[in-house]
């Protein structure tokens, strides 16, 4: 076995100083760490997110929608669209300024899916037992005792994002029968009827 004279001697004592290879492979080993990582890590204290790739699981799910609502028609495919939030909250037809920025009543689904208005049919209005609300605004029926948080309880008025309890009270009959009667007014059912 030859000897290299030109090898350095190194002392066991002494630390070894990284070379500039391994603090390159270090840097990029947590680059990497922080591109996986969670990117609402502070916000819920962390999850399993590295190595996870969402967009490929969700790829077979996204299309052009407007085409695809479009084609299902006229393949004479029943088409059902669900609407959320409340008539109240409409930003064109609720208790403005205490709305949401869109129009969660029948006319959203229009401007939501480039559907026309002979595409529509039979419209449904789904209403809870009692009434809820976020944040401010005119509210005739809320109520503050125990029986407003008992609601609050059993039906989970919580927001979702927030978990800020919603404002509860009882069913706003007047509100109903005026919503019920635009319905009516508005969307009258034929035999030509889409869905």
């Amino acid at each position: 076995m030859l000897k290299n004279s030109n090898k350095k001697k190194f002392d066991k004592r002494k630390p070894v100083k990284n070379e500039p290879l391994k603090n390159k492979q270090e840097n990029n080993s947590k680059k990497a760490d922080k591109k996986n990582a969670c990117p609402y890590a502070k916000q819920c204290g962390g999850c399993d997110y590295q190595g996870m790739d969402y967009a490929a699981q969700l790829k077979i799910y996204v299309c052009d929608t407007i085409t695809y609502l479009h084609k299902a028609l006229e393949e004479d495919k029943k088409v059902v669209v669900e609407g959320a939030q409340a008539t109240l909250l409409d930003i064109d037809f609720g208790s403005y300024p205490f709305v949401t920025s869109s129009n969660p009543t029948i006319g959203g689904i229009l401007t939501g899916t480039g559907l026309s208005a002979t595409d529509i049919g039979n419209v449904y209005g789904v209403i809870k037992a009692y009434s809820s609300r976020v944040g401010e605004g005119p509210y005739v029926t809320e109520l503050f005792d125990e029986t407003g948080d008992r609601i609050r309880e059993l039906g989970h008025e919580y927001g979702t994002t927030t978990g800020r309890p919603r404002r509860c009270g009882w069913l706003d009959r007047i509100f109903e029968e005026l919503v019920k009667r635009d319905f009516k007014k508005k969307y009258k059912r034929t035999e030509e009827n889409r869905f």
